[in-house]
């Protein structure tokens, strides 16, 4: 189902997200606390429609009228949801994902005429299906017309919904008091102002082109002559901060059926090149694309190029890049995983302040259990590392929900840099990776203790 528009002003959206807040008020005001989260029998997915009632259909159909940073910070939030929120507030942020109906083409065409303005616009054949629709925008494909009038290139334009920029902090706001109301934030979590406005900062990064394509050159200079990778070239001349005009690469999904039938050495090629590609950014360029979508990567196959297959990197919006002080400190962390120098890695928790000096001793260790336990690929005694056969993902999992009543808010960083290796974790799980995982991240700690 497609949508005519969607609601652009900073003024609609926030009385959209109030009538919400008070739909969900109301309700709130006639159940009863314990009924909602003394059920401990009820599933929670019993639970969640409990929470919202009869208004769960209702606050659905507003969200995806509203699109955008709503839905966008619903996806952030359950980075930090998996550590700290209520199960039933994690499945409600989901739902934010998954209410993404494109806009007709009518209304981004209006976008695309105001942003490259008329000339450069007839200048573009475009297709009028989206290739790809999300929170924050969708992509139409165009072909680049010759001096003949003929067409030539294909070129992918991303294109932001209208008032996406305006509205962050006003949408963050009020979701923020949907979800209060909902009682879906626990009373007892103390820093949600620094996480929503973390959250904030990340959205308003996420919402300015020209500097996603300024982050798409620097990685195209890195990787610049080396055959594993390939990043589209952008198109400044039809680039503007709402549009982003990027080179139209056909490859395939790193989970697609293709891929999925290659040979295990293909397979182990793509692999490490994505696990070296994440130490890279981290412990060489201190910039690392924090958002582990599949949708981010796809995969060139040698049988179009004729050279070996290339891991082709879209969506260089959530670059994050790292502070020195922090940068040390989780260096020296991964540099202790790695050697299962269990002392090493409390200290880290205590300078993170994941656990503090009055802890219990039990604590401490469990905190150190888990991180050892993140550690398992790269351990000597279990080189190669078969990723298709580990549970090493449900596992941490497991360990993780026995922290959850304790945990304390770590910083930004941590949160986003552990989704990004999660990612990277299921990425190598999803190709049936076995390798020699040790060597990869003893090289790109020897690189960066050489850089400084």
């Amino acid at each position: 189902m497609k949508l005519k528009k969607i609601k652009s002003g900073v003024m609609s959206r926030g009385l959209s997200l109030a009538k919400m807040t008070w739909v969900v008020g109301s309700h709130a005001a006639s159940q009863s606390v314990s009924d909602w989260f003394q059920s401990a029998d009820l599933p929670p997915d019993e639970k969640l429609k409990k929470i919202l009632g009869k208004n769960a259909q209702f606050i659905a159909k507003e969200l995806g009228q509203l699109k955008g940073t709503v839905m966008k910070a619903g996806q952030m939030l359950s980075m930090f949801g998996e550590r700290f929120l209520p199960p039933e507030a994690n499945r409600f942020l989901k739902t934010l994902q998954s209410q993404s109906p494109p806009l007709e083409w009518p209304a981004i065409e209006k976008i695309l005429i105001r942003e490259l303005g008329p000339e450069k616009f007839a200048q573009i054949e475009f297709e009028t299906e989206s290739l790809a629709s999300a929170s924050l925008g969708q992509v139409h494909r165009g072909k680049l017309k010759t001096a003949s009038g003929s067409a030539a290139e294909w070129i992918c334009f991303k294109v932001q919904y209208p008032g996406v920029r305006d509205a962050v902090r006003s949408d963050l706001a009020g979701l923020r008091r949907i979800m209060s109301l909902a009682k879906l934030l626990p009373s007892k979590q103390a820093d949600f102002d620094g996480i929503f406005q973390e959250v904030a900062q990340m959205l308003e990064q996420e919402t300015d082109y020209l500097q996603e394509a300024r982050w798409m050159e620097f990685f195209r200079k890195k990787l610049a002559g080396d055959s594993r990778y390939f990043v589209p070239k952008n198109y400044p001349e039809f680039s503007t901060s709402s549009v982003l005009a990027t080179e139209y690469v056909e490859a395939y999904g790193v989970d697609g059926p293709e891929v999925h039938a290659w040979s295990a050495e293909r397979r182990n090629a793509v692999a490490a090149a994505g696990m070296e590609l994440y130490y890279r950014e981290l412990l060489e360029w201190r910039a690392v694309q924090t958002d582990p979508h599949f949708g981010n990567y796809r995969v060139l196959s040698s049988s179009r190029t004729g050279e070996p297959d290339r891991l082709v990197l879209f969506d260089f919006g959530a670059i994050r890049e790292i502070s020195s002080p922090f940068f040390e400190k989780y260096r020296g962390l991964i540099r202790a995983v790695l050697n299962q120098d269990r002392e090493q890695v409390q200290k880290a928790a205590l300078e993170f302040g994941l656990t503090l000096p009055d802890d219990p001793e039990s604590l401490a260790q469990t905190y150190v259990d888990l991180a050892l336990l993140i550690g398992e690929p790269f351990r000597a005694d279990l080189q190669p590392y078969d990723w298709g056969a580990s549970d090493l993902p449900l596992r941490v999992m497991k360990h993780g929900i026995r922290l959850k009543q304790n945990v304390r808010t770590p910083p930004p960083e941590v949160i986003f840099l552990d989704r990004k290796m999660g990612g990277i974790f299921i990425f190598m799980s999803t190709l049936r990776a076995v390798m020699d995982c040790r060597p990869i991240l003893e090289k790109a700690l020897s690189v960066s203790r050489k850089s400084g």
